[in-house]
């Protein structure tokens, strides 16, 4: 029994006549004729009556209607939908983002991209910049987000976010500390758990130390997010990160927080993609999802843009 055979057979019994169902479907009479006469010799009993008028269904032919009808809607309900994907998307998608960015981005970027590309795997890997540098640099992920670094002049960057750090400390620290901000001078008189070097913060606070002409005091080296949160609610000293790493309102209500200023220290979170091997979704597509996603999350509070921090620190 062939598809071809039922659309015909469906097609005689909603005519009632070979020769209008022939006329319809664009074929000479005969052979439509041939057709039906092939299937009933397979089922092996007659399908229509005939008479000088046409033909009518036998009880095996509205039997054999009924399942042909759904059988036929079936299969155009599949070639639609199959059509419908046709252009979409596959393959895997591999995405790095750094510790403090994948605490509010991972998830919300999971289901934007499997919202928009259902037919793409999606792999998310958290890295601190310089790894997430080199993911790149050797196409082992697609698209990648870090922090300025120097080794940032190999790729073409689009920067997404500007971002504050800030000073976080214990929560008995608060009564010690009194105001909302501090001055970057304050991470000289304090102890400090740091990521260690080349990881990109410590660079940039070493630099920043060095121009502010600080000495800081780096009581504990710490290169993992959760364990330098929990050193520092333990009391062991401070950190500085973006206030996203600490969005989590279990994580923030044992820790203090503090904006620095006088200068605040801003690090830009930036985007690019590995162009040259071919992937089945292109980077540009996962980089557009990434892109919504940061401006879904900064309309969101989790960062605010410059100029925005800058009117609250006149305005204080």
């Amino acid at each position: 029994m062939e598809v071809r055979q039922l659309h015909y057979f469906v097609e005689v019994a909603r005519k009632g006549s070979f020769s209008r169902a022939a006329l319809s479907l664009g074929m000479a009479q005969p052979a439509l004729s041939r057709q039906v006469q092939q299937l009933e010799a397979e089922l092996a009993i007659p399908l229509f009556y005939r008479n000088g008028r046409g033909v009518s269904l036998t009880s095996a032919g509205e039997l054999l209607l009924s399942h042909a009808t759904t059988i036929l809607n079936s299969l155009s309900t599949a070639a639609s939908e199959v059509a419908a994907l046709r252009g979409q998307p596959t393959g895997t998608a591999v995405i790095g983002v750094p510790p403090t960015v994948g605490r509010v981005l991972t998830l919300p970027l999971a289901r934007g991209l499997k919202q928009r590309y259902p037919l793409v795997s999606v792999r998310i890997v958290e890295g601190f910049s310089g790894h997430i540098l080199e993911w790149l640099a050797n196409g082992r992920i697609d698209v990648g987000l870090f922090y300025d670094d120097p080794m940032m002049h190999r790729f073409v960057l689009e920067p997404l976010v500007q971002e504050a750090l800030c000073l976080i400390g214990p929560a008995e620290a608060g009564g010690k500390i009194e105001g909302a901000s501090v001055p970057a001078a304050k991470l000289g008189e304090l102890p400090l758990i740091l990521p260690s070097r080349p990881h990109g913060l410590r660079l940039y606070l070493d630099e920043t130390a060095e121009r502010l002409k600080l000495d800081l005091q780096v009581e504990l080296e710490v290169d993992a997010l959760f364990s330098m949160l929990q050193a520092v609610r333990e009391g062991l000293g401070f950190t500085v990160l973006p206030r996203a790493a600490i969005f989590d309102d279990s994580v923030r209500s044992a820790l203090c927080v503090w904006e620095i200023a006088e200068p605040a220290l801003i690090r830009v979170l930036s985007m690019s993609t590995y162009v040259q091997r071919p992937t089945a979704i292109a980077s540009r597509q996962v980089a557009g999802i990434v892109r919504d996603e940061v401006r879904s999350l900064m309309a969101e509070g989790y960062w605010k843009p410059l100029s925005e921090r800058m009117d609250a620190e006149q305005t204080g």
